[in-house]
């Protein structure tokens, strides 16, 4: 992966990071723009409807950034090999989701204890029937929003079931590739992939349609030369795509399902068209993207799209407590835009600590797990399109 790439990812994993707490903070924190009087629609409340504006679409990017980055490896693994490492890709799946998974959790029990302190029924009115250890045990095992809800005040963790049973979908639907293995075996791998996604599509429709996005980025990998070649182009029409989603796709026709999914699918092959472009990307010179920062800011956009709502919560109740404001309340004075800044600034510092405990320890913690469990350590790709595998005597030449 060249430099260009994987800057221009961990720039969008760390913006799309944060899109999602801005507009997890709109109706929390501050009054949706619909709801305040015209009399206080100033200029500071046009700029933050733009910003508060862009949650779902940070997710649907999220689900094309997997599909490459996780999805894409596996396929190129598949097609080259013709197998899969099933323990090693299990145990990298398993860290990844689980090391900021379970933490989160348990930071959502104690936050959703502390929330007491200042408004005793504030979990029953609005979470009553997520608080029990049944539901938290089934959010470990990633069943939150298909078969128990969300634990706790922690709603955006439901999407992390998505991600993680995509995960385990997509290589038994890669069975048919696996040529090393028998037949019979690989018959029965695809079958199990197909009722994986009956067995989640039922209780959520909407799973199989996120899946489609992620295939979306599975494509970027796939696919051996890009749509578009210029670069700038290729920005230009993200943002225009964006922008334009952002203005149509309002929070009442979200309601829509079809309507969402295909604007969904419109803004995943624009972001993917822009991935492609800087995947065979050739220029040398240095742009923005190479800078360091973007690497320590992505760093630790999971555990803030993991961890940021119970505490945003937290700092919503606080603030109302000892600033009279913080409470889905209408901004009537600039000062209180200082409230805000100062109520995000504390979640994104609590979330980097939290990312110092947990993520950042990823690879340390799975190197562990391939001790115990006995697997054996190989040289890995560096990404998706830029893999270079052993060939398998089955399947003579590898493909280009």
């Amino acid at each position: 992966m060249n430099r260009r790439m994987s800057g221009a990812l961990d720039l969008a994993r760390w913006v799309a990071a944060l899109c999602v707490l801005f507009a997890h903070t709109s109706g929390s924190m501050v009054a949706l723009y619909a709801d305040t009087p015209s009399a206080y629609r100033t200029f500071g409340e046009k700029i933050w409807l733009l910003l508060n504006g862009f949650g779902h679409i940070s997710v649907t990017i999220f689900f094309v950034l997997s599909g490459y980055l996780v999805g894409g490896r596996l396929l190129e693994r598949a097609r080259h090999t013709g197998s899969i490492e099933w323990k090693r890709y299990i145990i990298d799946r398993v860290v990844r989701i689980h090391l900021v998974l379970i933490p989160a959790l348990v930071l959502t029990f104690f936050v959703d204890k502390m929330l007491a302190h200042y408004d005793p029924t504030f979990i029953q009115r609005h979470f009553p029937r997520n608080t029990s250890w049944t539901i938290f045990a089934g959010n470990i095992f990633n069943l939150q929003n298909f078969y128990v809800p969300f634990f706790g005040s922690d709603g955006p963790i439901g999407t992390l079931a998505n991600e993680f049973w995509y995960y385990f979908t997509f290589p038994l639907l890669l069975a048919p590739l696996l040529i090393t293995r028998p037949r019979r075996e690989r018959v029965f791998l695809f079958v199990l992939g197909l009722v994986l996604c009956l067995v989640f599509w039922w209780p959520q429709h909407q799973h199989i349609w996120g899946f489609l996005i992620w295939g979306v980025g599975v494509m970027v990998a796939w696919l051996n030369r890009p749509l578009l070649r210029s670069v700038p182009f290729s920005v230009c029409i993200f943002l225009i795509v964006a922008v334009l989603l952002r203005a149509i796709v309002r929070r009442e026709v979200m309601q829509i399902s079809w309507y969402l999914f295909v604007s969904d699918v419109i803004l995943s092959i624009a972001f993917a068209n822009l991935m492609l472009a800087l995947r065979f990307a050739t220029d040398p010179e240095r742009t923005f993207l190479y800078s360091p920062l973007h690497s320590k800011l992505a760093g630790f956009s999971y555990s803030l799209y993991a961890c940021h709502m119970p505490l945003l919560f937290l700092a919503c109740l606080f603030c109302k407590a000892h600033f009279g404001f913080g409470m889905g309340d209408v901004v009537t004075h600039s000062s209180q835009w200082l409230i805000v800044a100062g109520a995000l600034s504390a979640i994104l510092a609590c979330a980097y600590l939290i990312s110092v405990m947990t993520e950042n320890h990823t690879k340390a913690v799975r190197h562990c797990a391939y001790r115990l469990l006995k697997v054996e350590r190989v040289t890995r790709p560096d990404g998706p399109g830029e893999a270079s595998f052993p060939k398998h005597p089955a399947l003579g030449q590898e493909p280009g």
